[in-house]
């Protein structure tokens, strides 16, 4: 007989020759065996077929389901970068800032990630990027990661170590630890390793 591929009409027919019609009654005529059991594994073979989609479509619901049950959110979108070495906005922070929007909107596709951050430039950063792309560099093939090793390169003060050094080498305890801990990594903007090690 068949596979499991059978259409949903098959079973019907294999037992037209079983089953005539005589006006308003069905009357067993003859029964095949062999019919009658091929019709009945057609039947079985699709509701095992029925039962698996099901299953499958509660499963499709149910995660539905508990995505549709988190929280709602507004989820504020990640501040424009001018590419200024001394603007509002530093591009560690700024990386930290779109890594964050990228967490919580859960958006994980690389090449949507790299299109929105692109759109958040502006000033010297969006005339970096106008260059990036006319020197033939196919943008739609870089990751979000190299883009932003790109930007850090480009834009990250190349003094921020020394800087951050020689305010760290100021700093003076004025108030509890916890708040001159906060202030040395405010000041340090890097980890504690890289603040702390010498040129």
């Amino acid at each position: 007989m068949q596979d499991n591929q059978t259409s949903f009409t098959e079973p019907w027919t294999l037992l037209n020759g079983i089953v005539s019609n005589r006006g308003n009654t069905n009357v067993l005529t003859e029964i095949n065996p062999i019919d009658l059991a091929n019709a009945i594994t057609v039947l079985q073979n699709q509701l095992q077929t029925v039962n698996g989609r099901n299953e499958e479509l509660i499963k499709i619901n149910t995660d539905l389901l508990r995505k549709s049950q988190k929280p709602i959110l507004k989820i504020n979108p990640p501040d424009k970068f001018e590419g200024k070495r001394n603007g509002k906005i530093s591009i560690n922070d700024w990386l930290f800032q779109v890594d964050q929007y990228f967490l919580a909107t859960e958006l994980t596709d690389e090449d949507y990630q790299v299109r929105l951050a692109a759109s958040l430039l502006r000033d010297n950063a969006l005339m970096w990027w106008k260059t990036v792309n006319e020197r033939n560099i196919n943008s739609s093939q870089i990751s979000w990661n190299y883009l932003k090793e790109l930007l850090i390169k480009r834009f990250q003060d190349p003094n921020r170590e020394s800087k951050a050094r020689d305010r760290i080498a100021d700093l003076k305890q004025q108030g509890s630890v916890a708040l001159f801990e906060i202030e040395y990594v405010n000041i340090s903007g890097m980890s504690d390793h890289e603040a702390l090690k010498g040129d």
